[in-house]
């Protein structure tokens, strides 16, 4: 799963994601995809209700649209969302990224920026509504779950590249 030493992912408060990332999956799709160019795969986890998704891209940089209609209608999920940063290159700059937050349904359609040579890494979670005493408290532990996420996917990525010469 992790394309790289274990040593390069200590430390890094995104190995949480793959600790967390399940073994089993109840559900695989591929929302989008062009062959020699870009692909998404979404896979929900089995027993479970998150889905976690990636997308890459060959040596071209690319916007792509990802309709999330895989989600279950009339259910409102958080997604953890890291992206390449705005400066993001695989050979000269592997470490910007970008991570955001998102509120999103089934009829939610993300917009992803992917670096050359990049991508992007997604935690969805069922977002499940708690009595008013105690909801600002899920939503912190929510954000700082949520924080933690993806980020190991691409630290993974940047990590390989970390030993190339300049």
């Amino acid at each position: 799963m992790a394309a790289d030493a274990i040593e390069n992912y200590e430390g890094q408060p995104a190995l949480t994601f793959i600790e967390s990332c399940p073994t089993t999956w109840s559900k695989t799709l591929v929302p989008n995809g062009e062959i020699g160019k870009f692909v998404t795969v979404a896979r929900k986890e089995r027993g479970g209700d998150r889905w976690f998704v990636g997308s890459i891209t060959n040596e071209e940089a690319r916007q792509i649209d990802l309709p999330l209609t895989f989600l279950d209608a009339g259910a409102t999920y958080r997604a953890v969302i890291y992206e390449d940063g705005p400066d993001a290159d695989y050979e000269t700059n592997p470490y910007p990224m970008t991570f955001r937050q998102e509120q999103v349904t089934s009829q939610t359609t993300l917009h992803l920026n992917l670096a050359r040579s990049g991508g992007t890494a997604i935690r969805i979670s069922r977002f499940f509504m708690m009595s008013c005493c105690t909801s600002t408290v899920a939503l912190a532990v929510n954000a700082m779950i949520g924080s933690l996420g993806l980020m190991a996917l691409i630290i993974g990525r940047r990590r390989r590249y970390s030993g190339r010469k300049s």
